[in-house]
């Protein structure tokens, strides 16, 4: 899930970025942006978005009602520098929106890393692979297939999901170990497969 992590630390690195530009006065800000701008390496990367998803988990669906009294009355311990409640009154509407906007993204982003198990990714690629096989397509000396894009896969899954959609996706795997994942993306997988036989066409 390199891909999901490479878009959460965007996303986390805009969101810190715009916080501290609004907020210039605040240290904590100030501070996480520099930090959050230093991060390079995947294993740091890795790191952040697992704290993350440990943080957000128990307010996720806070998040989804922007239920901002209920997240300062949690106290989480990592949100007490910033002076949550303070800062979310002196935002303005348009404001408002692109924090929950943000937050609800990161939110699905680092669940969707943090708790899909390898055994269902192994059986999406295999999934994957069979609609290539079907098509008679053949992957380059790097193992790509041209007109075929994984990233693509899964940021639309990603981009089809709200957070109860994610948790009852993954209430699906652990039931059946994979097959109801497998069922959501049939459709994805066979719209980009598509898109690959009409380029192999031409």
């Amino acid at each position: 899930m390199a891909n999901a992590r490479s878009q959460f630390l965007e996303k986390l690195r805009q969101l810190i970025r715009t916080l501290s530009e609004t907020f210039d006065q605040c240290e904590a800000l100030t501070e996480a942006s520099v930090k959050v701008d230093a991060i390079g390496i995947p294993e740091s990367v890795e790191s952040v978005i697992r704290v993350w998803h440990e943080v957000s988990a128990p307010i996720a669906q806070h998040c989804i009602d922007k239920d901002i009294d209920a997240i300062v009355h949690a106290d989480i311990p990592a949100l007490r520098p910033f002076g949550v409640a303070d800062k979310y009154a002196a935002l303005d509407s348009d404001e408002r929106a692109f924090l929950w906007e943000y937050i609800q993204s990161m939110n699905q982003l680092a669940t969707l890393h943090c708790t899909t198990i390898p055994p269902v990714l192994q059986a999406l690629g295999e999934h994957a692979n069979k609609f290539i096989d079907g098509l008679g397509l053949k992957p380059d000396a790097d193992g790509n297939v041209p007109g075929f894009n994984v990233n693509q896969v899964f940021e639309s899954v990603v981009a089809r999901l709200n957070e109860g959609d994610v948790h009852a996706m993954l209430s699906g795997i652990s039931q059946d170990g994979g097959g109801s994942l497998l069922g959501q993306l049939a459709p994805l997988l066979g719209m980009f497969a598509g898109g690959a036989q009409m380029e192999a066409d031409d």
